[in-house]
């Protein structure tokens, strides 16, 4: 089966980013990184696109990272993650990926003296839930993300509870 991209207000441009504002549009974004699904006529890749938080989100059910697939493998968000100073809460993973947070990996370009740096800024995430795998070589756990990498995180707040055998922190 083909995945279907969902089809987010706004054009994922920094003066146009893409609205996030329910926990169905917040796992259509995880699915669509994941997934390594394009936009528009000249195949953007989601990963690398400009979104904004429009609402505060209550998750209701286990969320698989952004920036990871079920099977581990790195698909990194690469692009602009505005929280516009709302709350996520409920954040619950406890899948034994590599890399677990509500963004797995989170990773910009090295391109020499011009880095394009991934950002995630002004958000506020409360209550969440990260169970590492026990026994996991290379677990990465935290609550924003679990790996970041030329990446600008900047306004973001965390509480919540996160657990694992090797690398775990509160933000990343």
């Amino acid at each position: 089966d083909e995945l279907v991209p969902y089809q987010f207000k706004g054009s994922g441009t920094e003066d146009d980013p893409f609205l996030i504002g329910n926990e169905y549009e917040l796992t259509a974004l995880s699915k669509h990184v994941s997934n390594c699904l394009t936009y528009g006529e000249d195949k953007k890749p989601y990963n690398k696109a400009h979104y904004l938080l429009t609402n505060d989100i209550t998750l209701t059910q286990e969320f698989n990272p952004i920036g990871v697939k079920a099977t581990g493998e790195d698909t990194a968000f690469s692009g602009v993650f505005d929280g516009g100073r709302h709350t996520i809460t409920g954040l619950k993973i406890s899948e034994g990926l590599a890399q677990s947070g509500l963004f797995g990996v989170v990773r910009g370009e090295r391109k020499g003296l011009a880095n394009s740096y991934a950002q995630i800024k002004n958000l506020i995430i409360e209550g969440a839930f990260i169970q590492g795998g026990v026994g996991t070589e290379n677990a990465i756990k935290g609550i924003l993300a679990g790996q970041a990498e030329y990446a600008i995180i900047s306004g973001c707040f965390t509480t919540g509870d996160v657990s694992g055998d090797t690398q775990i922190a509160g933000v990343i």
